[in-house]
């Protein structure tokens, strides 16, 4: 009897299929930002799926800074365990501690996709948080685009 518990206990999450955006030319991503205190959240939505459930895969690259700027690297979605619910896009919660306040600061954010080939594509925008919101330069890029509405 206590084999079988031991062996029930033992069991692992099965693994969820990725779809690397490497070299795909579907990738049409928004992105939302949201001031938090030492930091800023990114929430990145990516096309439409069959279902809800459906997570991006992005990661931030190097040491963001308000300086240097902050690059986050868009590599694919991974399908949900459970379906739910109708087509809906995939999302990505990213937070990144910058470890000062935002206010009224012009700083750097570019999302990057791999190419394939070792190298990426790039869009590249200048925003700023003030007490009327947030504001983004360019509004668009090839692949990406910032939406203001859904910022806080």
């Amino acid at each position: 009897m206590a084999v079988a518990l031991l062996l029930g206990g033992c069991t692992s999450e099965p693994e969820r299929k990725v779809e690397k955006f490497e070299g795909s030319a579907s990738v049409n991503a928004a992105f939302r930002l949201g001031a938090k205190p030492g930091g800023v959240e990114i929430r990145v939505e990516q096309g439409f799926y069959p279902t809800g459930g459906y997570d991006v895969l992005a990661r931030v690259e190097g040491s963001p800074s308000l300086s240097e700027g902050v690059t986050v690297v868009l590599e694919g979605v991974m399908e949900p365990l459970a379906p739910k619910g109708d087509k809906s896009p995939a999302t990505a919660l990213v937070y990144v501690p910058l470890g000062q306040s935002i206010e009224d600061v012009d700083w750097s954010l570019t999302f990057k996709v791999p190419n394939g080939d070792g190298d990426f594509r790039k869009d590249s925008y200048t925003v700023r948080h003030t007490a009327a919101g947030w504001r983004g330069s360019p509004r668009q890029g090839s692949f990406s685009r910032f939406d203001p509405q859904g910022s806080f």
